[in-house]
């Protein structure tokens, strides 16, 4: 499907439009700070030079957060158990 046909289907622009523009927005930030993670995670691409069952088998370590991508350096702190109770 083309992004003129996606965005006749969906009324909008194509995913990757929406992902192009996220990235653009992320202003640049240190190693290890949450916004470079999500910049970085967002900038992957899967390979379209591996066979389907390994694209498929990176595609659900990073579903179940177990690919590398995830691996920050220094890890995000904690949530809150209770957001409202700022512990």
């Amino acid at each position: 499907m083309y992004v003129n046909e996606q965005c006749d289907v969906i009324g909008g622009p194509a995913l990757g439009d929406i992902r192009s523009r996220l990235i653009r927005l992320i202003p640049d930030a240190p190693e290890g700070s949450p916004l470079r993670a999500i910049k970085h995670l967002l900038e992957y691409r899967l390979s379209g030079d591996k066979p389907s069952n390994e694209v498929k088998a990176e595609w659900l370590s990073i579903v179940e957060g177990k690919h590398r991508l995830w691996k920050v350096s220094p890890p995000f702190p904690p949530r809150p158990t209770n957001p409202c109770s700022g512990h």
